[in-house]
C-alpha cells in the first residue's frame, strides 16, 4: 500500500528512465486511481520543454510527476501549468527570503534569473477536455554544480540540504490550496512573472524584439507589448525569451 501524501498516492522509484513515462505507463495501464505522485531519486531521461534533457544529479534533487486526476476542459488547460508554477514559487520561497523568486513564462521558476526548475505538463484531450495529465517536475535542491549555464539550486541559496519527499509535501500542500481558485491563480502567477514590470528580449519567427508582457490567458496565449505600444499574441510555443541561457 502506497502512503498518501496531501491526498496524493505517493510512489516512490530508486531509478527510471522519466518519471512522466512512468506515469504514462501507470495510466495506460489503469494501475493508478485518484490523484498519485512518481517520486523518483534518478531519472536517466528526463525531459523538459523542446526536447531538452533534465540535468540531476542522482539522489541530489526533487524530480517527479504529478498525475491530478480529474478533467478540464482544453480552454483552461494552461491553467495547471500556472497552478504548478505557483505551487514550486510558494515551496521554495520561505527558504530564500534574500532572494527573488520568479516565474520565466511558460514554466521555469527561476532564483535571481538562474534556472532552479522547470515544469513539462503533457495532457491528453478528448474532444475539448483534457481527459489525462502529467505534470512533471525537476527541481534543483542540494547539487551544487551545473554543465548548464544559468542553472542553479535551492540549496545554493538557502545554504541548507533539502529533503526531496518535504519539499513535494510542502508543493502539494500548496496545489491543494489552488482548486477552483483560477482568477487569483492567475493574478498570482502574474505577479511572479518574469518581464510584467519592464521589458525583456524576445524571439518569434526569426524576430528578435524587445517587449513587456500585458497578460496571459487560461489558455496560454501571451501578450506581449512593445515599447511602442504595439502589443501582438503567442501561442506557448510561438514566441522564446533571450534573457539568459537557461
Amino acid at each position: 500500500m502506497n502512503p498518501i501524501l496531501e491526498g496524493f498516492q505517493l510512489i516512490r522509484l530508486t531509478r527510471t528512465d522519466s518519471t512522466n513515462n512512468f506515469a504514462a505507463k501507470l495510466q495506460e495501464a489503469g494501475s493508478v486511481s485518484g490523484p498519485a505522485a512518481i517520486l523518483a531519486e534518478f531519472q536517466t531521461a528526463g525531459r523538459g520543454q523542446r526536447g531538452a534533457q533534465w540535468e540531476s544529479e542522482a539522489g541530489a534533487n526533487l524530480t517527479c510527476s504529478l498525475l491530478p486526476g480529474g478533467t478540464w476542459p482544453a480552454r483552461a488547460s494552461f491553467a495547471l501549468n500556472m497552478r504548478a508554477a505557483v505551487s514550486i514559487c510558494q515551496a521554495i520561497e520561505p527558504f530564500v527570503h534574500h532572494a527573488r523568486v520568479q516565474i520565466k513564462w511558460p514554466n521555469d521558476i527561476l532564483i535571481n534569473r538562474q534556472k532552479v526548475a522547470g515544469i513539462l505538463v503533457e495532457n491528453q484531450l478528448a474532444g475539448d477536455t483534457v481527459e489525462q495529465s502529467i505534470i512533471g517536475i525537476g527541481l534543483n535542491l542540494n547539487q551544487l554544480t551545473f554543465s548548464a549555464p544559468g542553472a542553479t539550486s535551492l540549496g545554493t541559496f538557502s545554504g541548507q540540504r533539502h529533503c526531496p519527499k518535504d519539499v513535494l509535501h510542502d508543493i502539494l500542500y500548496h496545489w491543494n490550496r489552488w482548486e477552483d481558485q483560477l482568477e487569483e491563480l492567475q493574478r498570482a502567477f502574474m505577479q511572479r512573472l518574469l518581464g510584467t514590470d519592464a521589458a525583456e528580449p524576445y524571439e518569434a519567427a526569426g524576430e528578435r524584439f524587445q517587449a513587456r508582457i500585458h497578460a496571459i490567458s487560461p489558455e496560454g496565449v501571451l501578450t506581449l507589448c512593445e515599447p511602442k505600444g504595439d502589443c501582438r499574441e503567442f501561442g506557448e510555443k510561438e514566441v522564446r525569451w533571450l534573457g539568459g541561457q537557461n
